[in-house]
């Protein structure tokens, strides 16, 4: 019995001196944001908080307003392109205004998504970008603009303004200048064609030369079919005959401003027209003009067919960086889907954020030779919104 009690003893010693040194707990439990897939057969896992892995969360709004939803898991403090790294960008559904509300809730729900395929995608033209140039044969130091662009109610007071129009056509641009001085007001009305097509025929008048009441006038035309074969109309505003040559020169019976009117036309019956208010020598009246500097085509580069669409950018240990858009996704199983989508607590950043449970297939490409297949893949991820 003593021996027995003895080695009871011993033993108890035992246990106790080994707590002289303690080792820390290993973690169970799961992390809230992980990235798990197999790559050719290879399985791939990423896991927030784990060997130094992080889930960033941003967004980031492009030039044609549209918020991308970005979420990537990457060693802690790494940079733009990390080694084993995995990143998934969403595209809202609609574009917003610059530094707008984005359109999450209804983007960001449970549901299939389509993957981006920017291999196929061509520019849409949403617009076009008239530049205007005001003239005034007085000093402008105290005078005030006024611009009507015949685009639901859009002004401007600037003195040579840029106007978007989002449709072709002939619009009636009105431009008023008064003295702050002398609250005198000069006008002048012009039917500007707005277009890119090199089909069709744009003029103006060029500033005349003024020799007394003789006017010597010319103008700059083009476009249109078959140039230089233009026909000419000239009205001079004093209910004189009109002239049909190119740059004609009048002389005025009566000193004074006159409204001058230009039409053009081509073979094929396209017209375009403008009109410039001048003065003749002796005339002091106020006289406003303008005319079109250039008319810019307005792309939208990230087309809309990219609305909605997913994109996956994965770099494998080597640095070598695969992407899904560069081919279509289309194929069995190729497929993205939203199996959850929650509100969630904000970004270090001080952003708000959705954490969404999804799963994904799909092929990722380095280039048009070279890609790998990424079969189930899963992933809790966090993506910040504005």
């Amino acid at each position: 019995m003593k021996k027995l009690l003895i080695i009871v003893c011993t033993f108890v010693l035992a246990i106790s001196s080994c707590k002289k040194k303690e080792f820390p707990q290993n973690v169970t439990e799961e992390p809230a944001f992980y990235i798990s897939a197999n790559i050719d057969g290879t399985p791939v896992s990423l896991k927030a908080g784990a060997f130094g892995y992080y889930m960033y969360s941003s967004y980031v709004q492009d030039t044609n307003g549209m918020y991308t939803f970005v979420a990537e898991v990457k060693p802690n403090g790494c940079g733009n392109t990390c080694a084993n790294s995995l990143k998934i960008e969403l595209n809202d559904d609609k574009t917003s205004v610059t530094n707008g509300t984005s359109n999450i809730n209804s983007s960001i729900k449970v549901g299939d998504c389509q993957f981006a395929n920017t291999a196929t995608v061509a520019p849409t033209l949403i617009g076009y970008a008239v530049s205007f140039r005001s003239m005034y044969n007085k000093p402008t130091t105290n005078v005030n603009y006024m611009w009507n662009f015949d685009d639901a109610g859009s002004l401007s007071n600037e003195a040579n303004p840029t106007h978007t129009y989002t449709t072709a056509g002939i619009k009636n641009v009105n431009l008023a200048i008064t003295e702050t001085t002398s609250s005198t007001t000069s006008s002048i009305e012009n039917p500007i064609k707005v277009t890119i097509s090199p089909v069709a025929v744009k003029t103006r008048i060029l500033t005349p030369l003024v020799n007394g009441n003789t006017i010597s006038f010319s103008n700059s035309t083009n476009g249109g079919t078959a140039p230089p074969a233009y026909s000419y109309k000239w009205d001079f505003g004093d209910y004189s005959p009109v002239s049909n040559s190119a740059n004609p020169s009048h002389t005025y019976s009566v000193s004074g401003m006159y409204k001058v009117k230009l039409i053009v036309w081509d073979q094929t019956g396209d017209t375009a027209k403008h009109n410039f208010n001048i003065n003749t020598s002796a005339s002091n009246l106020a006289a406003t003009n303008f005319s079109v500097v250039n008319t810019t085509p307005l792309y939208f580069t990230t087309a809309t067919n990219l609305l909605s669409k997913v994109k996956i950018t994965y770099v494998d240990a080597s640095g070598k960086i695969y992407y899904s858009n560069l081919q279509s996704q289309v194929g069995a199983g190729n497929i993205f889907t939203i199996t959850s989508a929650e509100e969630y607590k904000a970004n270090e950043h001080g952003q708000t954020t959705k954490k969404l449970k999804v799963t994904f297939n799909c092929k990722l490409y380095n280039g048009t030779s070279s890609s790998v297949s990424l079969t189930n893949g899963e992933a809790v991820i966090a993506v910040s919104y504005k």
